[in-house]
Formats: C-alpha cells, sequence, structure tokens
C-alpha cells in the first residue's frame, strides 16, 4: 500500500512500505530463477520449490545454502530433505571445476546413510540442473572426501511422464487415441465407459481412475470394477494420487474435501481454503505433494498452491496454507498440472478463451487464444503437450504461438498421472 499527496501541483508518495522497488525490467536484469529440489516422503519423486537468486558466478554457493536451509515455509510438511537436520556448508563457497561442483559440508552429514548419501548428491545435482557450469556433484565433509555409492533403484523421478497419446472418450469408448485407431485400456475401459462418466484422471500405472458422474465421484480399478465413493451433489472432477486416493470437494464448499481410499473409506482433510470462492477445479500433482485449486471468486479467477501433507502411512491429513499465484485475466474454466513446476489455466474472457501458464513461485504468461470456446485444458508432457477440448468436440494442442486441431473429436479428454 501506498499513500500520496498533493504539493505544488503534483503527486509525491508520503508513505511506502519497506524495501528496494524494482521495475520488470531491471528485476529480470538483476535476477534468475532456480529451482532447489526436496523429496516426496517415500523419495521417489524429486519436488521443484523454486527461488529467485541475483544473477552472480556465486548461485551455486546460495542455492546449495538455500536448499540445506531447508523448503519454503509453504511446503513444510509435505515434503522432505535427504540431509541430517544441522547440515550445512562447511566452506563459505562451493568451488566448480570442469562441470564439478565440490560441495563441502559441516560433520552432521556423516550421520547420513548410505542410501541417504546418494539421495543427497541427487538432490543437489537436481538443484544445480539450471547452471550450465555445473555436470556432477561431489561431496566432502570439512575437506574429507564422502564416499558415495551409486543410487539404488527406483532411482528419484524428477519430471514424471505420461502417455504421449492423449486419452479421450468418444462415441461412449475409452482409450489412447491416435487419428486412426484407438487403443482401449484392459479391465478399465469398460467400467469407466459404462458410468457415463463426465470426467477421468488414470493413475501412473493405469490399473485405476478417479471417476466423475452425474451420480457422483467412483473410484475404478481394473480388477474391482466401479465403487461409488462420494454421492454428494455439486462436486467438481476429482483427483487421484498414486497412494491410492480420490480427492474430491463440493464446489460452494471447500471445506469439504475429502480423500477416499479406493476401498470407500474416506478421509477429511482439513484446508485452510478462502471460504467465498467456490472451487472450479482441483488437481494433485503427479508427485503427490502440492494441490492446484482454480477458485471462482465472483466471476474472477483465483488461483492457488497447497501442500499436501500426510501421515506416515501416506493418509492425507491438510493442506498447507496455500500460496497465491498472479491470477489469470477472466473467468475460471479449467486448471491443469503442465509439468512439476508450471500449471496451465483455461479462462474466459468474454467470447473468447485465453490460456495462462504460471509457474509455482514464479512469473505467469499468456499461452496464446484458441479459436472458438475451449472448455476444458488437460496437462501432458510439457506445454507442448498440452490439450484443449473445444465446445464442438476438437480436440487442439499448441503449435508455435496457436492452438490447432489435432484431428480428434471427443466427449472428453482424460488426466494421465
Amino acid at each position: 500500500a501506498f499513500s500520496f499527496v498533493r504539493e505544488g501541483g503534483e503527486w509525491r508518495i508520503s508513505d511506502a512500505p519497506d524495501g528496494i522497488i524494482l521495475s520488470p525490467a531491471t528485476f529480470d536484469s538483476v535476477f534468475r530463477s532456480h529451482a532447489a529440489y526436496f523429496y516426496d516422503p517415500t523419495f521417489t519423486y524429486l519436488v521443484p520449490d523454486e527461488r529467485w537468486f541475483l544473477a552472480r558466478s556465486s548461485t551455486s554457493t546460495r542455492l546449495a545454502t538455500a536448499l540445506l536451509d531447508g523448503p519454503s515455509d509453504w511446503l513444510q510438511g509435505a515434503v522432505v530433505s535427504a540431509f541430517p537436520e544441522g547440515t550445512q556448508l562447511s566452506l563459505t563457497a562451493i568451488t566448480v571445476d570442469d562441470g564439478t561442483a565440490r560441495v563441502d559440508l559441516t560433520a552432521d552429514a556423516l550421520e547420513a546413510t548410505p542410501d541417504a548419501r546418494a539421495r543427497m548428491q541427487a538432490q543437489l545435482l537436481a538443484s544445480f540442473s539450471t547452471l550450465a557450469t555445473v555436470t556432477a556433484v561431489e561431496l566432502s565433509v570439512e575437506g574429507a572426501p564422502l564416499s558415495v555409492p551409486a543410487m539404488q533403484q527406483p532411482v528419484p523421478v524428477r519430471d514424471p511422464a505420461v502417455d504421449a497419446r492423449p486419452l479421450v472418450l468418444t462415441e461412449g469408448v475409452l482409450g489412447f487415441a491416435t487419428t486412426s485407431a484407438t487403443s482401449r485400456l484392459p479391465g478399465l475401459s469398460d467400467a469407466v465407459e459404462a458410468l457415463r462418466p463426465r470426467s477421468v484422471e488414470l493413475s501412473a500405472d493405469q490399473t485405476s481412475a478417479a471417476v466423475g458422474t452425474s451420480s457422483g465421484t467412483y473410484a475404478v480399478t481394473a480388477s474391482g470394477g466401479a465403487r461409488l465413493v462420494d454421492a454428494r451433489t455439486g462436486l467438481v472432477a476429482p483427483s487421484l494420487d498414486d497412494a491410492g486416493f480420490v480427492w474430491s470437494v463440493v464446489a460452494d464448499d471447500p471445506s469439504s474435501l475429502t480423500a477416499y481410499a479406493l476401498d470407500g473409506t474416506p478421509h477429511p482433510v482439513v484446508a485452510s481454503l478462502p471460504a467465498g470462492p467456490s472451487v472450479t477445479t482441483f488437481r494433485i500433482s503427479r508427485d503427490g505433494t502440492r494441490a492446484l485449486l482454480l477458485l471462482d471468486d465472483q466471476g474472477e479467477s483465483r488461483l492457488l498452491v497447497a501442500a499436501v501433507v500426510r501421515d506416515a502411512d501416506g493418509v492425507p491429513l491438510r493442506l498447507g496454507q496455500p500460496l497465491e499465484l498472479s491470477a489469470p485475466d477472466g473467468a475460471p474454466v479449467d486448471a491443469t498440472w503442465a509439468d512439476q513446476l508450471t500449471v496451465a489455466v483455461l479462462t474466459s474472457v468474454g467470447e473468447s478463451s485465453r490460456v495462462t501458464m504460471s509457474e509455482v513461485g514464479g512469473d505467469s504468461s499468456s499461452a496464446g487464444r484458441p479459436s472458438g470456446e475451449a472448455v476444458a485444458i488437460v496437462g501432458g508432457n510439457g506445454f507442448d503437450r498440452l490439450l484443449l477440448l473445444g465446445a464442438d468436440g476438437d480436440v487442439l494442442e499448441p503449435r508455435g504461438s496457436s492452438w490447432q486441431a489435432t484431428g480428434l473429436t471427443a466427449d472428453l479428454v482424460a488426466t494421465q498421472r
């Protein structure tokens, strides 16, 4: 907030908050974004936590220091670090020689098991991935080399990929589609098709799905068929996580958020969400650590990301204090995870649609306006694999600065985890 007074016929700032004001152009020339990577509690995925650093040669040291200090406040409780508590840099600077960053740590690092040491190295290497000068990491403790074994399988995934083919429902048939054929899902397609779905989200192993219908939310498995887990009215499209929970919420009541086990057991999730706006879209990230929410605030869009906090068995307990991203223009229509660090938002502006890309903790930018009205957006493997569903049933994809028809038509496009 700024206050102004009029002096000599001109306006002057009379009161301003503490800090330094930078223009966007100046900020972009002085700062660069880099992600510090942490793990989900199962150490299956590497999770990015975007930060901004001065564009200097000391970025590797600043980035490592930020990593050792732990995740951002909004991510607390959802992610973990492989480094033993209290571990810091032993030296004031990290040296980089021939692409190898030599990271010297305090004696706290000696408490790490061999597996943890491998994870520590992988965590640093992922965090340094945006630094062109670093291609490898060597660890030491107060000057003595630290033995790091080879990473045991499975190697943690930094940006999970999905099947490049669109998963669509066309004329009552669900399957992966090309312009010449549709490949149905064994055990799942029949069960999902029988529900006449309005939305579908498929698990990473393609053996289960969360399905939204006119009668409620269903959990569908390839072996057990369909189970109605939430029969409340006014539900938004459900989301699914790899721990086997179907997330469901009543659009007009954000406090109604519930995670259902595939057997139908409900687990109410505590969420500190705004009470006034309604929920348009709810999506769990592929690593299961964050929730994306697109809200409708009296016709305007609000975009939030919140940490998913679970108990020791992986059961969802609560959402952390949400991080609000820059709101896209227009009325909310749909939103999706484009990748682990970026969300794509579809809004309606007048009689046209607009797509906006927003980094979690970073910038937002326009991704163009498709011709005609779009009713849904689905993530794939990055921006180039986003899909839009037009009101006329055409499936669109980004090509350059425009959205072009894929040659496919569909009643719905499913989300893949």
